[in-house]
């Protein structure tokens, strides 16, 4: 009995398609051209392609889709008419593809990071090209200039970064040195959140009114492009408590009830997460 495919939570895929009994899959720029136009044909508005990389027998695609019947969907479609094409073109019957892909969960932000990396590494670990740029069959290239098939919002939307700094030197030193060199530094953030406070250390900060450090975290976000990652390690909370102050402060221009809220509490000045309840117009809040 086939073992029921997970997808992930957060609704990024990292997905791998091989070629079969590792054949080659691409043996031209016709034949790499044809297949990034077919998935862009065949892709719905709500997938979206982070990047990929075409190599001879197989194909790294990393896809946002809150819908895993889609992906599945998208990639059955996308082999199955690629194939057909290939073995149309190049006078062959056998199949091309494995019966199966393989998909990887991402569900963090550092996660989808090495996830990137490594997909963008592909052709410098198989000893094709020395760096990644000189690859033409990846989306590289065109996370510094004109994108073509990637939307690389969504990659600026977890680790935002000046676009007229976003320069493949900083990329190629991540590995070694991520705080430092691709995230903002922590003393540039703790400069920021003075400045924003105008106070003179991060104590003064930590005792803030949960209204003001919530609009401080937003203000981070939103005006200084500090990364959620890096306002958990200030905070000594999870990245995924810093998402839910800015989710509460995009939900709450709304004021629908129901939402999820976040409140600060205790010594170490942890994060509770807490869902309200409405209650003859009244709010009370319940811990999770």
């Amino acid at each position: 009995m086939s073992k029921k495919r997970i997808f992930s939570s957060w609704g990024i895929e990292h997905i791998v398609l091989k070629g079969n009994n590792k054949m080659t899959i691409f043996n031209s720029p016709e034949d790499c051209k044809f297949f990034l136009n077919l998935l862009r044909s065949k892709q719905e508005a709500s997938t979206i392609l982070i990047s990929y990389v075409l190599m001879k027998n197989h194909v790294h695609l990393i896809l946002k889709e809150r819908d895993p019947q889609k992906i599945s969907k998208l990639i059955m479609k996308v082999a199955g008419h690629y194939a057909k094409w290939y073995n149309e073109k190049y006078h062959r019957q056998n199949a091309l593809f494995r019966a199966k892909f393989h998909n990887e969960n991402i569900e963090d932000e550092k996660y989808l990071l090495n996830a990137i990396l490594y997909v963008h590494n592909n052709p410098v670990k198989a000893n094709i090209v020395s760096h990644p740029s000189q690859y033409r069959w990846s989306s590289y290239n065109e996370y510094f200039k004109r994108e073509k098939y990637v939307d690389r919002s969504i990659f600026l939307e977890y680790f935002p970064i000046d676009e007229c700094k976003f320069d493949s030197a900083q990329v190629l030193k991540v590995k070694n040195n991520s705080d430092e060199l691709f995230f903002r530094s922590t003393e540039y953030a703790v400069e920021c959140m003075k400045e924003y406070t105008g106070l003179k250390n991060l104590y003064e900060i930590y005792k803030l009114p949960v209204e003001k450090r919530n609009k401080l975290v937003v203000y981070l976000r939103k005006e200084k492009r500090i990364s959620c990652i890096k306002m958990a390690e200030i905070f000594n909370v999870s990245p995924k408590y810093i998402s839910e102050i800015l989710a509460k402060e995009k939900n709450d221009r709304g004021k629908n009830t129901g939402k999820t809220g976040v409140k600060w509490r205790g010594k170490n000045n942890t994060l509770i997460v807490t869902k309200k309840i409405c209650c003859d117009n009244m709010f009370s809040e319940v811990l999770l």
